[in-house]
Parts: C-alpha cells; structure tokens; sequence
C-alpha cells in the first residue's frame, strides 16, 4: 500500500496494480483540510488516471453541510471532468454519516456515476476490481 498523501483527517492510499485510490476519513474534517485532501484527491487522479474510489468513512465523525455541497458543487465536476466514474463506500454505519453519505451520493447524475455501499473493505475492493464505465 503507496501513502499518496496525509493530513490530519484523510489518508489517500493506492494498493499496487489497482485502478482505483483508497480514501480514508478520520475524525471530523475541518473545511480547511476537507478541501485539502479533496483537492489533492483529484491531482492524484489525474496524474495516475484514476477514475474510481474506495472510500472508507470507518473512522470519520461527520462530515458538514457545507462541505457536502462544496464536494458536489465544485469538486465533483472536476474529477467528472476527468472521468470519475465510481465509488464504493464503506461506513461505520453512523446514522449522521450515512445522511452526508446519502446527501453527497444522491446529488450525482445516476446515469454518470456508480456508487454502491459496503460493510467492509474488502467487498469493496472486489466490487470495484469489475466495474467498468458504461
């Protein structure tokens, strides 16, 4: 496993030969870092192209309003623009996490974007092994 980047509330990871990044959230994102991370998320995968995501919110508190709707708003056209197409998701089932979860993942275009939650990492990374784009 390949440490991309670290801050005090997400480590961006890729395993070796897998085409896709592994996000992991800790805590509870401040904006500043939140963006941080987000916006060397979409460097990473435009220099490897990447175009699908595992992220792991085991570990994270929340992530707020205002950050969901920068996610969606800003970031998320940009790595559409560069072809993110997937993302498997696996929570720790918090019921405030699952509603930011369900907030950024209702809000992306179904006939552009896959998204499928998991219960454990490794479901997770076999689902996306076989996803291709439409």
């Amino acid at each position: 496993m390949e440490l991309l980047f670290k801050n005090t509330y997400c480590e961006i990871m890729q395993e070796s030969g897998s085409d896709y990044i592994i996000v992991k959230w800790i805590g509870f994102p401040k904006t500043e870092m939140f963006k941080e991370a987000c916006s060397n998320l979409l460097i990473l995968m435009k220099s490897k192209n990447i175009k699908k995501l595992l992220t792991d919110n085991t570990n994270v508190k929340l992530f707020s309003v205002t950050d969901q709707k920068w996610l969606n708003q800003e970031w998320l056209p940009k790595a559409s623009e560069i072809g993110y197409f997937c993302s498997a998701t696996v929570s720790n089932r918090d019921v405030f996490v699952d509603t930011a979860v369900t907030n950024i993942s209702h809000k992306r275009d179904a006939s552009k974007f896959i998204v499928k939650r998991f219960s454990n990492i490794s479901e997770a990374k076999n689902w996306l092994k076989n996803v291709q784009p439409a």
